[in-house]
């Protein structure tokens, strides 16, 4: 059953309020990233591609994965090298937000393939990135769910995945705080494939529809 008219007006409203916000938000975040650049240089590099400044040529029709930090870019390397074994001519899109994670991504890298940040979660933000990125497919890493981000890719008609996801009972807890805009960007997921039946009933619980297998609709 499709959302009505109200629903869908509610989960909107939500995004925008959401999206004001970081939008007054925004000179924190470049000065966080800023002050730990003083012990992490890498956090200073490119900054502006986390603002939607993506330079070079469009790049399109590749897989692009977002692994976070170090941990998610290590669990995306095994399912990066089985793609790769099934398409030797596999062409990637690395995306990170911590600079542990895109300094160990780079390893994963080969001819072709390209790294990014991932961009700040706002409207025009995102827009931007999809203008310049057009990937086949978006597969996030564990638990990354962006609202804005993902309805983007709803927009551009990128389909997106939640690889090894997860969600704590607490995690689950503190979105439902949030599910007027959260909710929305779970069900918008093509596809979820949880760690656990635990996790995968939290996720269900948190709006999303479809898992692999026999617990697809």
């Amino acid at each position: 059953m499709k959302p009505g008219t109200t629903w869908r007006k509610r989960h909107s409203v939500a995004r925008q309020a959401y999206s004001g916000l970081l939008m007054l938000l925004k000179p924190v975040y470049v000065m966080r990233l800023w002050w730990r650049g003083r012990a992490e240089p890498l956090y200073r590099h490119a900054i502006a591609e986390r603002l939607g400044d993506y330079r070079g040529e469009p790049w399109s029709g590749g897989l692009w994965v977002h692994a976070v930090s170090l941990g998610e870019t290590r669990a995306a390397a095994a399912l990066i090298d089985a793609l790769r074994v099934q398409r030797p001519a596999l062409r990637l899109l690395l995306t990170h937000s911590t600079a542990t994670g895109r300094q160990a991504g780079r390893a994963l890298m080969c001819e072709g393939d390209l790294q990014a940040w991932l961009p700040y979660d706002t409207p025009g933000v995102v827009q931007r990135f999809f203008a310049r990125f057009r990937p086949a497919v978006g597969v996030l890493m564990e638990t990354e769910v962006w609202p804005n981000l993902l309805h983007a890719a709803q927009a551009a008609g990128v389909p997106m995945v939640l690889a090894n996801a997860r969600l704590s009972a607490r995690s689950q807890r503190k979105g439902q705080r949030l599910s007027a805009v959260m909710d929305p960007a779970v069900d918008s997921l093509a596809l979820v494939l949880a760690q656990t039946e635990g996790d995968a009933e939290r996720l269900r619980q948190s709006g999303a529809s479809r898992f692999l297998g026999q617990e697809a609709n």
